[in-house]
């Protein structure tokens, strides 16, 4: 705005130092008009006005003053007999209440602009966000952290050997994926589960989601669909996280198949298959090794290598707890896509 009156009243936009100097050197700007639009442009924030209504009190200050200033200079400049004052002279001192008047509105425009420009932004609709990682926060760090992204929480229980408990093991929908502002996040915090309560599975591998169900007492039964996630992931879930059900109900996860290529089919598979492979013709993948890694860690590069997790066993050892400590097939082995990969995890 301060740029705007200086250009109104110089005919030209300011540069710099230079502007201050021009207002000065303007016999027609009155010295206390030329301070202020100064201070509007400062080169310091902190001293220009501090909002459009100081700036609009201020220019209305000045109007009402230079008002009555004008009338007292025309009385004592105007009595019978005295000459050499020509009329343009007192046609510019007295049009600038007038100018003052329309600064002052335009101001108070900006102001309104402002008001008005900031209600719509509040009323925009929200915009998505990543679902931050999570993994190894203390739960309240973790919900601490997806409020400051706009997202809310729900905190789910779960036993974990390999995170300590009342931390993080992993959310739902997973670290990464994209979500509108105000969506809900499953936290899946590692302590003693609430029987019967549905875990979190989305994002996970089949062989994984169905050793934790059965750890929560459920049975699985398995739907495939085409995704875009990674073949063998969990993409949904019934019924959702959180849900109370009795001992011994059954959760159906629809599993990713992978991007459609042709006809996509639906299948469901009994509980009592260990696995469910999903087979891409002339497609190979090479098991990495996960031996020394965390549970977590393991399962996520079978994931990313195309592959699932199979049978899971505990066994005492002087590793660190949820550290693999063997796994089949060996490392480096040739396998289809979508092939599972079991392990032997440190108690």
């Amino acid at each position: 705005m301060g740029a705007m009156l200086y250009e109104m009243l110089t005919g030209q936009p300011p540069s710099g130092v230079d502007a201050h100097s021009a207002l000065r050197l303007r016999s027609d700007i009155d010295p206390r008009l030329a301070a202020v639009v100064a201070k509007a442009l400062s080169a310091q924030p902190s001293a220009r006005f501090a909002s459009p209504r100081e700036f609009r009190d201020v220019l209305d200050s000045l109007r009402v003053s230079l008002s009555g200033s004008t009338e007292l200079r025309r009385v004592s400049l105007e009595p019978a007999g005295i000459t050499g004052v020509s009329a343009p002279a007192l046609v510019r001192q007295s049009r600038w209440p007038m100018i003052l008047t329309v600064l002052s509105l335009l101001v108070a425009g900006g102001l309104g602009f402002l008001f008005f420009s900031n209600r719509s932004d509040d009323s925009s609709p929200s915009t998505s966000v990543a679902v931050p990682n999570l993994a190894g926060m203390p739960s309240a760090d973790a919900e601490k952290s997806l409020l400051a992204v706009g997202l809310t929480s729900k905190i789910i229980l779960e036993p974990s050997v390999a995170v300590a408990q009342g931390n993080v093991i992993r959310s739902s929908p997973p670290a990464g994926t994209q979500l509108a502002k105000g969506a809900q996040v499953i936290v899946v915090v590692s302590g003693q589960a609430v029987p019967g309560t549905v875990p979190a599975l989305v994002g996970l591998g089949q062989s994984e989601a169905q050793s934790i169900l059965s750890q929560f007492g459920l049975v699985a039964t398995f739907e495939q669909a085409s995704d875009s996630a990674p073949a063998g992931t969990v993409i949904r879930q019934t019924p959702e996280p959180g849900t109370t059900v009795a001992a011994g109900s059954s959760v159906t996860l629809t599993i990713s198949s992978g991007p459609a290529v042709g006809t996509t089919t639906t299948t469901t598979t009994p509980t009592t298959t260990t696995s469910t492979t999903t087979t891409t013709t002339g497609a190979g993948a090479q098991v990495p090794s996960l031996v020394g890694q965390m549970y977590e860690t393991a399962s996520s590069m079978l994931t990313q290598s195309g592959l699932v997790l199979g049978s899971i066993t505990y066994q005492a050892s002087v590793q660190l707890p949820g550290t693999v400590i063997s796994q089949t097939p060996a490392p480096g082995a040739s396998v289809t896509e979508g092939s599972a990969v079991s392990v032997v995890v440190a108690e």
